[in-house]
């Protein structure tokens, strides 16, 4: 059960990270606290962690698109970058495919 959960408590992480490099102290806290919800045996507390972890891919999915535009603007490579952001991104939509499973549904009534 944890090895499900790990991955999704990685990409939480990974996505704190993002927003503390911007400087944003309230979502870093959020996306540091958002694992921990998982702690609730409700169905609630599930969605919720599925949820936030759609936000992250789509945020992860935005900042790619921007940085994209801000490095064909500026003549850049950009193609390692994107390759980088793109995994990042699957790697969240995984963590967030295993919160899914029937183990989950079943645990989270």
């Amino acid at each position: 059960m944890f090895l499900r959960i790990l991955p999704f408590i990685i990409s939480m992480i990974l996505m704190a990270a993002h927003f503390l490099r911007e400087g944003n102290v309230i979502l870093v806290i959020i996306f540091l606290a958002v694992p921990l919800i998982l702690f609730i045996k409700k169905r609630w507390a599930l969605l919720s962690a599925l949820i936030f972890d759609l936000a992250a891919v789509l945020l992860w999915a935005l900042t790619a698109f921007e940085l994209v535009q801000a490095r064909l603007a500026a003549g850049a490579d950009w193609i390692r970058m994107f390759l980088i952001l793109l995994a990042v991104a699957a790697f969240t939509a995984w963590a967030g495919y295993l919160l899914n499973g029937k183990l989950f549904k079943e645990r989270y009534k």
